[in-house]
């Protein structure tokens, strides 16, 4: 749900640039602990199944521009740190045309 939530406001964009350090500030180095123990093995979230074949499509706006976001949960995963994550299509485009295409993983 929270990665959704972090999806759908991405793509609502805003008039005003921000740095990043505006929006989170960091106090010294990113180093997060990552347990592969702290994951589970199949994603079920209900509000966001990432079964393969499952796609979705979002709208949204950049500025005044149309844009769609859609993504296709793939059957491929990729080991990460230890973590099997599934790997998702994602496809931005405006005026019909794709401007973006990236492979995302989530775990």
């Amino acid at each position: 749900m929270i990665a959704l939530l972090a999806v759908l406001a991405a793509g609502c964009g805003s008039s005003h640039e921000r740095s990043a350090s505006s929006l989170a500030p960091v106090h010294g180095p990113y180093a997060p602990s990552i347990d592969p123990k702290n994951f589970v093995t199949v994603i079920d979230n209900r509000y966001w199944p990432l079964k393969p074949g499952t796609g979705f499509h979002f709208k949204g706006f950049k500025g005044a521009a149309e844009q769609t976001d859609d993504e296709v949960v793939t059957g491929k995963t990729k080991r990460i740190l230890g973590i099997d994550a599934v790997a998702v299509r994602d496809t931005v485009s405006q005026h019909g045309q794709p401007i973006e295409r990236t492979l995302d993983y989530y775990a």
